[in-house]
């Protein structure tokens, strides 16, 4: 593993099998969701992108529970001509660091819900300001598989997020409660990433 100080940010990078990862700690910048909106606006680029919210990996609101935090969610989504799919399942009780899940000492059943949606980089304005309530992956292709397609990928593996990793070329997860970014992408990424960060520090 790699480590490199910068002005504002904090990033570590190393290899794991065919696959990079970086870790971007932005805490010490002074509009964190103003830098990491434009950061991964920039990671998107011209290619579109299944961002995927789950109950599981996000941090709880105060007074307000999972039902209506997602409710709010879908029916923003549907406000904005968003088309997306959800997932709803049955868990144990977990906690979220960097995108990891990791289960907690409880017995208790929990429901896990999870939305897909797909959308270009040019239309994330539009949607910013739900994005910053959550803990959020993007999944990004270089192809031109349409967004149905997408959504189907989404539905058809439950939102597993080891299977998705295996079927884009990288993926983003922006934790917004840590203020840290975890980005693993195929080695022949790596370039592109670097370069974007390089222009963000």
């Amino acid at each position: 593993m790699s480590m490199f100080n910068k002005n504002r940010l904090s990033v570590k990078k190393e290899k794991i099998g065919n696959h990079i990862k970086f870790y971007i700690n932005y805490y010490k910048v002074k509009e964190p969701n103003k830098f990491s909106f434009s950061l991964i606006t920039d990671l998107i680029g011209e290619n579109q992108s299944l961002i995927v919210v789950d109950s599981n990996l996000n941090y709880k609101h105060t007074g307000i529970s999972v039902d209506d935090e997602f409710n709010q969610l879908m029916k923003f989504l549907e406000e904005h001509a968003v088309g997306y799919k959800n997932v709803i399942t049955k868990g144990e009780s977990n906690a979220s660091i960097l995108g990891i899940s990791i289960k907690l000492n409880t017995s208790q059943k929990v429901k896990i819900y999870k939305v897909g949606f797909v959308i270009l980089s040019e239309d994330l304005e539009k949607i910013e300001s739900i994005l910053n309530m959550f803990n959020v992956f993007y999944y990004i292709i270089l192809n031109d598989t349409n967004s149905e397609e997408l959504l189907n990928k989404f539905k058809e593996t439950r939102g597993d997020m080891e299977e998705l990793n295996e079927m884009f070329e990288y993926n983003i997860y922006d934790d917004k409660f840590t203020n840290q970014i975890r980005i693993c992408s195929n080695i022949d990424q790596t370039e592109f990433i670097e370069e974007t960060l390089k222009k963000h520090d």
